[in-house]
C-alpha cells in the first residue's frame, strides 16, 4: 500500500482488488490513529535531509531497526502465523477478512457485510461467516416469544 492511497481525512484507503478493480476501504478512527502514530515513529527515525518512503510499511529486521524496504507479502504470512503461535493458534492473514465479516454479519446484516466484502453475489459472503453451531444455538435461545 502507497501513502498516496490513503486519505487520513475521509478515514479511507484505495486498494487494487481481484481483476484490477479500484476498491475504497474505510477504517475506523483507532486504525487510523495507529497509522498516524506508525509514520511518526517511521519518520523520526530519518536522517536530516531524506525524505519518507512512499509506501506505508516498511520491513523492520532484529532489533527493531526499520529499512528503507516495502514490507513483502511472505512477511506478513510470517507475523500472522508468529502472532497465532503466541496464543496458541493457526493464523494467516486471510482469516482476519474472515473475522471482520463475521463481525459485521453479527453486528450488521449480511447484505452490509456483502457491500464491504465487494462480493457480486451474498452466498460468497454467507461463506465467510465462521460462527459455529453453538453461536447459532445461543441465538435461538435468547429468541422469546
Amino acid at each position: 500500500l502507497d501513502l498516496n492511497q490513503i486519505d487520513f481525512t475521509e478515514r479511507s484507503l484505495r486498494v487494487t482488488a481481484k481483476g484490477n478493480k479500484q476498491l475504497i476501504k474505510y477504517a475506523p478512527a483507532w486504525a487510523f490513529a495507529k497509522l498516524d502514530a506508525w509514520l511518526e515513529l517511521r519518520r523520526s527515525q530519518l536522517k536530516e535531509g531524506e525524505s519518507d518512503d512512499t509506501f506505508l510499511f516498511n520491513r523492520i529486521r532484529r532489533g527493531s531497526h526499520i529499512t528503507r524496504e516495502r514490507i513483502t507479502k511472505h512477511a506478513i504470512y510470517y507475523i500472522a502465523r508468529q502472532r497465532g503461535a503466541q496464543v496458541g493458534v493457526k493464523i494467516m492473514p486471510h482469516d482476519f477478512r474472515r473475522s471482520f465479516i463475521t463481525r459485521v454479519i453479527e453486528e450488521h446484516d449480511l447484505s452490509i457485510a456483502q457491500k464491504l466484502a465487494h462480493h457480486s453475489n451474498i452466498q460468497t459472503t454467507a461463506n465467510y461467516d465462521v460462527r459455529d453451531d453453538n453461536e447459532r444455538r445461543r441465538a435461538v435461545d435468547r429468541f422469546d416469544l
